[in-house]
């Protein structure tokens, strides 16, 4: 049997959703996971996938950004969850309903195409 899909909560957690995605590091985030098989991944390997699309960027600004900004904001609209104190993340997106689901997909495609693709893709 296949895991249901959450259903958005309506226009407010679309209004989130799409600020959270007009956000260039969040976009990067969900495309590392969208070319990462397992989903699951530590802070510091985001971390390295997300600073490898922006170059100017170190790794440790781009991790600290990432825990206090960027994951929680993203765990808020369930496209994934994050354990500050482990520093596990787990990409959810694919657990949102299809509409949700599409536009998370869209702004990590586009993300990619603007030439910010995660390594290896």
């Amino acid at each position: 049997m296949s895991e249901a899909k959450r259903p958005s909560n309506g226009g407010e957690s679309l209004t989130q959703l799409l600020a959270a995605l007009a956000e260039s590091q969040c976009r990067r985030v969900v495309s590392h996971f969208l070319h990462d098989d397992d989903g699951r991944a530590t802070l510091e390997e985001v971390a390295a996938a997300v600073a490898a699309m922006e170059p100017r960027l170190d790794e440790s600004t781009v991790a600290v950004t990432l825990h206090h900004t960027t994951l929680p904001k993203l765990a808020a609209v369930g496209v994934v969850t994050y354990d500050p104190e482990s520093r596990w993340v787990r990409y959810e997106g694919e657990t949102l309903d299809d509409d949700a689901h599409a536009l998370v997909v869209e702004a990590a495609t586009l993300e990619s195409a603007r030439g910010n693709s995660p390594v290896g893709a």
